[in-house]
């Protein structure tokens, strides 16, 4: 065995050997890799034709996507859904147990119209760019087939398809915002954290949670205000001025006060003239044709 010796280390000359066989190889996949990517690029307009209607839907899909991007990440920040919030142990356990609840309590969405449009562009945006990028992995596959061995080996596969495309690299580094609740004890020797990633399928969550709020809420107030003094006092008539608990009446009672109420409560989805075949005596739930409310004497 042949010894070279470096200044105080003592190298076998095969080792170097070997060495300089790694350096050239690098340097020979790193030449084959830039004249890969010259011809793709070189050649984009012909790959893109060859690759029809996939590369154009892709190419339409990337524009819209880098247009979209930068409303994206305000609304995100609008609504501080990417941020460390420091928190106390008893939240950060409620937040693993409830994520959508606890997000939606402790960054700034409400139960508001205006909310709900921000995150409906966030979802469609999160659910094209997944689209997308599904597709130009196809895209890649279709591309490889028009071109050389060489350049199917050396080529970058992720960015040949953005090449050809004229699409920005980045939409395929795109990292989803992440809001995370952390809780440090108060001498500093605990921590925790819990990390929430706000992906499609969390905004549809907190989207279906704002919607179902906003119905509910459109809901009440409609069914309260179709309340009217002649429908007030239809009711009085229809059940004869008896209080449907008691039984008593201003019959009996003169000065007896009623109040009309909802056998449903509104909360739990009262209607003002369902027809339910109901009525009240005591604690008990009888028979009669109805609607949806009752004669009860004020307390």
């Amino acid at each position: 065995m042949r010894i070279l010796h470096v200044g105080t280390w003592v190298v076998p000359t095969e080792v170097v050997l070997a060495i300089e066989i790694v350096i050239a190889v690098c340097c020979v996949i790193a030449v084959f890799n830039i004249l890969s990517n010259l011809y793709i690029k070189g050649n984009a307009a012909k790959l893109h034709s060859a690759t029809l209607p996939l590369s154009a839907r892709c190419e339409e899909q990337g524009t819209s996507l880098q247009g979209r991007r930068d409303t994206f990440k305000e609304y995100i920040e609008f609504l501080d859904l990417q941020k460390v919030h420091r928190c106390s142990r008893s939240v950060l356990s409620g937040a693993e147990r409830d994520e959508i609840k606890y997000l939606i309590k402790y960054s700034e969405i409400n139960y508001d119209v205006d909310s709900l449009e921000r995150i409906d562009f966030c979802v469609d945006f999160l659910t094209d760019l997944s689209n997308f990028q599904k597709d130009m992995m196809a895209l890649s596959g279709e591309i490889k087939q028009h071109v050389p061995l060489f350049v199917c080996v050396f080529a970058s596969k992720k960015r040949m398809a953005y090449t050809v495309c004229n699409a920005d690299i980045a939409l395929s580094k795109f990292k989803n915002p992440r809001f995370t609740f952390l809780y440090i004890s108060p001498a500093g020797q605990s921590r925790r954290k819990f990390r929430v990633q706000i992906s499609e399928s969390v905004l549809r969550n907190i989207q279906t949670e704002i919607s179902a709020r906003l119905c509910k809420t459109g809901y009440s107030k409609a069914q309260r205000g179709a309340m009217t003094n002649d429908l007030r006092e239809a009711i009085k008539r229809r059940d004869n001025y008896t209080c449907c608990i008691c039984g008593n009446s201003v019959l009996n009672e003169p000065n007896l006060l009623l109040e009309v109420d909802h056998i449903i409560p509104i909360s739990k989805g009262g209607k003002q003239r369902q027809v339910i075949y109901k009525h009240f005596a005591g604690d008990v739930i009888e028979p009669r044709a109805i609607n949806n409310y009752y004669l009860k004497k004020e307390p």
